[in-house]
């Protein structure tokens, strides 16, 4: 399952592999048996499981603070939870 960053500017500008240790903290503090590759515009993690997607907005908080970067680059993104349209911050985003 692979994960982008929410706003597109970021997406190009951003390599993610200098924050990797704030991703595979993050996503282990929650997850700690996944693997996790993390690219130069998006991470995966080696699972399809759709829980992954269900606490997208946990996963994101916990790679946030362990980045000061990454923390300032959250930004409001409409999400679908119960048939209803929210508007959350988001970090990362599913990439399709």
């Amino acid at each position: 399952m692979k994960f982008q960053l929410v706003d597109p500017c970021y997406c190009v500008t951003t390599d993610l592999t200098y924050h990797k240790n704030a991703i595979y903290d993050g996503v282990h503090a929650l997850y700690p048996d996944v693997s996790i590759n993390v690219h130069r515009y998006y991470f995966e993690i080696k699972d399809e499981s759709s829980e992954f997607i269900s606490k997208l907005s946990q996963i994101n908080r916990e790679i946030a603070v362990r980045d000061p970067y990454l923390n300032s680059l959250f930004k409001l993104y409409p999400t679908k939870v119960n048939n209803h349209i929210i508007i959350s911050p988001l970090l990362f985003k599913h990439k399709k």
